[in-house]
């Protein structure tokens, strides 16, 4: 039960603060626009259809004030005393990865979720987070091993959401504004054009667009 509360904790965290960054650049809303909607399916990929899954989705308010209450390393500790007791739990050290991820401790967060992958390997959620966070650990650029986790993923989910984004990023960094574009015309299908998320990406396409022509 306690790794559950965690679970509420951290993924309810993680959502609160990816609602603050919409606020700054397009760049910083395309980056977690998609992330908010993987974080609530990561409770249904680890809890199914279990009563559990059910509590996460009603008690989501009580899991915020725990969260306001409790702060970043009381979670923090709770989850490393856990895992000392059971070092074998993945969804703890999948846990720990997000929260590490949050506080951008990428070095950390790969480390964690390289657990978490190695004790449950071939999951898509975990999977995805890593290449997330080996793409800010190395600067905001896709490397072969986050690459190779993307083609894995792709493999079985070709429109993965959390892919689509990190490919649209990565392009957009090495100046390669026509894939990039590619990329978020593909997200964009996933979002309504008058919701923050599709606004953020139409402003992302329009600015690649711009500096196609320079």
């Amino acid at each position: 039960m306690i790794l559950f509360w965690l679970t509420l904790i951290i993924l309810s965290f993680i959502g609160l603060y990816f609602i603050r960054v919409v606020n700054s650049s397009w760049l910083k809303k395309i980056s977690y626009a998609s992330i908010f909607l993987i974080l609530v399916a990561s409770g249904y990929f680890y809890f199914g259809h279990s009563a559990q899954y059910a509590d996460y989705l009603n008690i989501q308010m009580q899991a915020k004030a725990l969260v306001k209450s409790h702060g970043v390393p009381e979670v923090t500790a709770r989850i490393h005393a856990h895992l000392k007791k059971q070092p074998k739990d993945s969804k703890g050290w999948f846990l720990l990865g997000k929260l590490y991820l949050r506080q951008g401790k990428y070095a950390q967060s790969v480390e964690a979720l390289s657990k978490a992958n190695a004790l449950q390997p071939d999951n898509d959620v975990t999977l995805m987070t890593l290449a997330e966070a080996l793409f800010f650990e190395n600067h905001q650029r896709l490397t072969q091993p986050s690459k190779q986790i993307i083609i894995q993923v792709q493999s079985r989910e070709p429109k993965n959401l959390q892919a689509l984004n990190l490919l649209a990023l990565d392009a957009y960094g090495r100046q390669d504004y026509s894939k990039a574009i590619d990329y978020w015309q593909q997200l964009l299908q996933f979002y309504s054009s008058d919701s923050d998320d599709g606004k953020a990406i139409l402003a992302a396409m329009a600015d690649a667009r711009s500096k196609q022509m320079h």
